[in-house]
């Protein structure tokens, strides 16, 4: 499994704030990847709007 899911399964099983924050430091770099990659695939598909 990646860190993602990882992230995910640990969010949900989660009971406590600290379990929870913990999780969700894992999950936010793990989750960066995702939004990296689609800023630029959205880039790709419409070059004249860059900017």
């Amino acid at each position: 499994m990646n860190k993602f899911t990882i992230a995910l399964v640990l969010i949900s099983l989660s009971h406590e704030f600290w379990s929870l924050l913990a999780a969700m430091v894992l999950f936010y770099p793990a989750f960066g990847a995702f939004v990296s990659l689609s800023q630029a695939t959205l880039m790709d598909l419409q070059p004249p709007r860059h900017e």
